[in-house]
């Protein structure tokens, strides 16, 4: 091989590096604006200088629907299709890491909270660049079946296979976040709420309707509340009549997975229930079958301030 040849191939060499690490850099800025870094820089943010009570946490029916400017001393932690898992798992940072002092974690209880589908779509195999930083490797790679490299290479080098992703994230519209709550503007007035419905109830429901796998996170996340005396209220969200009539056409055992629910919630102490599943069932408070919009978002919120209250009134009474 020539000198010429080999400094051309050097040369070449230095140029591939360097686009790739140009490209590494814009995407890192393009994944600063997801809506999960989002919402974690609102909270860095928010904690500096507020009180935190109440964090929520669960799916995109908290995301889209509790209003932290609303509920007083709260911040919305959920995230569109986060589960048992991710939500155990930001409440351990926020409590071990943050050394936080909650007053109670509301918690998503829904008819999907423990599907088996869930499980196809971790957040945490889409987003381990996030969760490296609170998750140690061996436990995101055990949880998501995926080898350390992999995701070393997902979270330090998340350009790597993920074209498809960077063109999504430039091109699509950013959400309106207000302390993690997710600001949704279209109704449902104009949809058809049946045939939503039935394609979100045939995903959801396939498989087992209660996964040991979430189960052993949604127990998790209570031992880790009892022993940091912190309140859990579980909350039914609200949905529209043609997504529980879908439910219903499939003889779905709702009841018996919610006895199975409760059997094992009567083990610990300081749980509280709020359900708001049937509360609704105005259109123009949806913007699908199963999630408010910002309307919604905001009746719900009111509702669910003066229920938090209330229900805390007492508990310091008693």
């Amino acid at each position: 091989m020539t000198t010429k040849s080999r400094k051309r191939i050097i040369a070449y060499l230095i140029i591939t590096v360097l686009i790739f690490v140009v490209l590494s850099v814009v995407y890192q800025s393009v994944l600063n604006q997801k809506i999960t870094a989002r919402v974690d820089k609102q909270y860095k943010d928010y904690i500096e200088s507020n009180r935190l009570d109440y964090v929520f946490l669960g799916s995109s029916h908290i995301a889209e629907s509790l209003r932290p400017d609303i509920i007083e001393n709260s911040f919305n932690f959920a995230a569109s299709e986060d589960t048992p898992i991710e939500s155990y798992f930001k409440l351990k940072r926020i409590i071990e890491q943050d050394e936080i002092k909650l007053k109670a974690v509301v918690l998503e209880l829904d008819l999907i909270s423990f599907s088996e589908a869930r499980l196809q779509k971790l957040n945490i195999i889409d987003e381990p660049w996030y969760y490296k930083d609170y998750i140690d490797m061996e436990t995101i790679s055990i949880l998501t079946g995926k080898s350390k490299i992999q995701i070393f290479i997902r979270s330090y080098l998340p350009i790597i296979g993920n074209g498809r992703d960077f063109l999504a994230l430039v091109l699509k519209r950013k959400t309106n976040l207000k302390l993690g709550w997710q600001e949704i503007k279209t109704d449902a007035t104009e949809i058809d709420l049946h045939q939503i419905a039935n394609n979100r109830v045939k995903h959801y429901f396939q498989g087992q309707i209660i996964s040991p796998p979430l189960m052993l996170y949604f127990t998790k996340i209570f031992d880790l509340c009892e022993k940091n005396n912190i309140s859990i209220v579980l909350i039914k969200s609200p949905v529209t009549q043609e997504y529980l009539q879908e439910v219903a056409k499939r003889d779905i055992a709702i009841d018996d997975s919610y006895s199975i629910i409760n059997s094992f919630v009567k083990r610990y102490d300081d749980v509280y229930y709020l359900d708001y599943q049937n509360y609704f069932g105005d259109p123009n408070l949806f913007w699908d079958s199963d999630h408010l919009n910002h309307k919604g978002a905001e009746v719900y919120s009111k509702l669910v301030d003066k229920d938090l209250k209330k229900l805390f009134e007492k508990k310091e009474v008693s």
